[in-house]
């Protein structure tokens, strides 16, 4: 009986021992996450300099996983597998505070839009964005701002839009003027595509009012101001406009696309499809839904009504097919939510049972 009493104070003292951290590590760990934002590179160097045959248990590999994983992305360094964040991912999402999981799930949606899995990468977000009682304040938004990149390339602009208003008020909110701009300026162009005038007209003017305190957007800034001209102004305006554009020797897809529209405006067809057809067929912005929503609109004008109707046929199948994975990855992400409460709701049952 003796030996059966010394044999399980050894077993829980070999199970303490084992769930003892590393203490040098994780005071590395915590340097690392220190510098996180002010010198992601030396917070890469420090994490890239941890023997990882010294973790010590699956909590400090899943702190070392997600914070790998952070650093490599401040340091625009993408990465398509999940080899580094793995241990996170089994980990956190089980047994993370908000703020763990909330990471893991942004990071783990990083990856896979790297590796072009929209859907999954949506699914990622969407559960990110169910999180409550988080105070990453910063990943919160930079979530938000990843998940509208997908609202926008699925046609979902009312939800691109939400996002980064969202995004530029928390980044607001913690000081961050620079990205706070960004979100503007990308909501803006939301509000202007689907013709929301009275709201960009609204968020033209935070724009341009905190202008001068991020001198780095000049160029967008000046581009998105000619697309609201364009979308919104009276029509001695935009020929104005569209002749002082006309003198430069060359534009890109997106100026190019934006004077179609302006010629569309001002009842110029045959220019606006000749802008049109000089935009290049192997470009991005060919599958944007500014494009395929324009398109028609220039065969129509031109009295070339079969294409007009074919190329608005192209459109509809485009946003409905986005439309059915967005409100397919919505309903998987609240199956499975409503699932975790029942789990929640039994366990708490049979606590009280017990009790």
């Amino acid at each position: 009986m003796k030996s059966f009493y010394v044999l399980n104070i050894l077993v829980l003292c070999l199970i303490l021992f084992g769930c003892q951290h590393n203490s040098e590590i994780d005071q590395q760990l915590d340097e690392a996450e220190s510098l996180m934002l002010s010198a992601p590179d030396s917070s890469l160097r420090i994490i890239n300099h941890i023997p990882t045959e010294n973790l010590s248990d699956t909590e400090q590999k899943a702190r070392y996983a997600l914070l790998k994983s952070m650093a490599l992305d401040k340091n625009y360094i993408d990465t398509t597998t999940f080899d580094v964040l793995q241990p996170a991912i089994d980990y956190y999402l089980d047994h993370g505070t908000p703020d763990e999981k909330l990471r893991t799930y942004f990071y783990q949606g990083r990856i896979l839009q790297n590796r072009e899995d929209f859907d999954f990468a949506m699914q990622c977000y969407l559960k990110a964005k169910d999180i409550n009682d988080y105070t990453d304040t910063l990943t919160f938004a930079n979530m938000l701002v990843a998940q509208s990149n997908l609202y926008f390339r699925s046609y979902q602009i009312d939800d691109y839009i939400s996002n980064n208003l969202m995004a530029a008020n928390l980044f607001e909110k913690i000081g961050n003027e620079h990205y706070m701009q960004v979100g503007l300026i990308k909501a803006l162009d939301g509000c202007i595509i689907s013709n929301y005038k009275d709201k960009a007209d609204s968020i033209l003017l935070k724009v341009e009012d905190i202008a001068g305190r991020v001198p780095e957007h000049q160029d967008i800034l000046s581009s998105i101001k000619v697309m609201h001209l364009i979308k919104f102004g009276e029509e001695s305006e935009v020929r104005t406009l569209l002749d002082s554009l006309s003198t430069l020797n060359s534009y890109n897809d997106e100026i190019k696309l934006n004077m179609a529209l302006g010629y569309l405006n001002i009842k110029e067809p045959s220019k606006a499809k000749l802008m049109f057809e000089s935009i290049d067929t192997n470009s991005d912005i060919v599958e944007s839904i500014k494009y395929l929503s324009i398109r028609p609109k220039i065969f129509e004008a031109n009295r070339q009504y079969e294409d007009a109707l074919a190329a608005l046929n192209e459109c509809f199948i485009a946003c409905d097919t986005e439309n059915e994975n967005i409100s397919y990855q919505k309903t998987t992400v609240a199956e499975e939510r409503h699932k975790l409460e029942i789990e929640n709701l039994s366990q708490i049952q049979d606590r009280d049972k017990i009790i």
